[in-house]
């Protein structure tokens, strides 16, 4: 895979994931009141994002086809759907959270070749870390002041 190909990859990874981060944190906080299965959902967050992101590049590529995003919703839904039936999950929160926040800086870096796209995909990672940063302290606040 050339330069300018994984830049674009990175791009549109970085792109989908912000906005589904912003998606899920959106209905987590307003439309689930449960604070079990909202910390579940805000502990799995990276994971849903990417996998629905992941389903929403492939989307896009040929063959065009627009159901494989609602079936990476679905896969996204029944993956959350497991995740509250472990009373794990929770914890390993801090786990996830800092493998993504390590893991979006080096994609980020590795676009440096193609210095079109390098300067948008560390902004986007840094959006991306950000809010998963912000994330995380929310979900500490939970365990310290018990949600």
């Amino acid at each position: 895979m050339n330069s300018g190909v994984w830049a674009v990859f990175v791009f549109e990874l970085f792109w989908f994931f912000v906005t589904y981060c912003v998606v899920i944190l959106i209905i987590g906080k307003l439309f689930i009141g449960n604070s079990w299965r909202q910390r579940v959902l805000l502990s799995t967050l990276p994971i849903l994002s990417l996998e629905i992101s992941l389903s929403g590049i492939a989307s896009m590529y040929p063959p065009e086809d627009p159901d494989l995003i609602l079936f990476g919703i679905a896969v996204a839904y029944i993956l959350y759907r497991v995740f509250t039936r472990f009373s794990w999950v929770p914890r390993l929160a801090g786990v996830i959270y800092v493998v993504f926040e390590i893991l979006f800086p080096l994609l980020a870096l590795s676009t440096f070749n193609g210095r079109d796209l390098f300067v948008p995909n560390l902004v986007l990672g840094s959006i991306a870390v950000l809010l998963m940063e912000y994330v995380r302290r929310e979900l500490k606040r939970y365990r310290t002041y018990g949600g």
